[in-house]
């Protein structure tokens, strides 16, 4: 009944992805940046502002593709202009131009590179279904542990709870991850220390945008009891949100054996942001573009 249901709700979805978002170009590769605790509450705050992530561990080589796919995201939000706010369709035109834009600066794939794999990625169908599809998650070319890894994640962004709940079973998750002892290098066994790190710091932008959007803020969503509708609503965004950015950032590094390393994080970079992105714009639009529009003044 899962499968079949899931099926049916992809349908529409990645039709209206595929025909707004067909040539969405992504890139990111940059400095480490510094962390900070909060989306901004103005227009002016939000372009200049630094990016949310999680907290950082050094101990995991692949931190950075989970730093870079909330740069991607970032620069995509804080781009945004009031005509932009109008319609979803808008703000995907908007997420193209400028992910376009921050492709050619920061990225050495061409742009029919970048249209190959934003391609791959939407034939995919990821949709409000992501964190089912990734708690199930199965592949031939990945070993034991680091699908059941995969899974475990999937089934953390599955769990109620409110957002420190779900960022400490995260944490822990990434704990238990990091203790394996994973072959040397990045040849093999590389795929559960890529999705945690996406998890963690998708979670968290996304955690941030939600509480934002909704006029709350840190302390008052944590005083929210467990099962208030409010904060079951909120958490669940933000899980098939990350979700999704996983899915499709595990899936795609795992399609490339045999490309250099660094090109295959970077094309799981693109290809889990655009995801991230499309998801929260297309499932989420009432609640994204709304908020982007309270920002963005039209006198400006």
């Amino acid at each position: 009944m899962q499968s079949t249901t899931s099926a049916y709700c992809a349908q529409p979805l990645r039709f209206l992805i595929v025909v707004l978002c067909s040539v969405i170009m992504f890139g990111a590769c940059s400095e480490q940046p510094s962390e900070s605790s909060a989306l901004p509450s103005s227009y002016l705050a939000l372009r200049k502002s630094d990016v949310v992530y999680g907290p950082l561990n050094e101990s995991n080589p692949f931190e950075h593709v989970g730093l870079r796919h909330n740069d991607l995201v970032h620069a995509v939000v804080a781009s945004a202009r009031p005509w932009d706010t109008l319609s979803a369709g808008n703000l995907l035109e908007r997420t193209r131009l400028t992910a376009a834009e921050w492709s050619a600066e920061h990225l050495g794939f061409t742009a029919d590179e970048i249209g190959d794999h934003i391609q791959t990625a939407f034939a995919m169908g990821i949709d409000s279904m992501a964190r089912y599809q990734l708690a199930a998650f199965d592949s031939d070319h990945m070993t034991t542990r680091e699908i059941d890894y995969i899974r475990s994640i999937g089934e953390v962004l599955c769990s109620s709870g409110r957002f420190e709940d779900i960022e400490e079973a995260l944490l822990d998750l990434e704990t238990d991850i990091l203790t394996e002892a994973w072959p040397a290098g990045d040849s093999t066994e590389i795929h559960a220390r890529i999705a945690i790190a996406v998890a963690k710091h998708s979670f968290s932008y996304w955690k941030q945008m939600m509480i934002t959007a909704h006029g709350l803020d840190g302390a008052t969503a944590s005083a929210l009891s467990k099962t208030s509708t409010d904060v079951i609503e909120l958490t669940t965004r933000a899980d098939i949100i990350a979700a999704a950015d996983v899915l499709v950032a595990v899936t795609t590094a795992e399609n490339l054996e045999g490309v250099p390393i660094l090109k295959r994080l970077g094309i799981s970079i693109l290809t889990g942001g655009a995801v991230s992105l499309i998801v929260a714009i297309v499932v989420y639009a009432k609640e994204i573009v709304g908020f982007l529009g309270s920002l963005l003044p039209w006198n400006w």
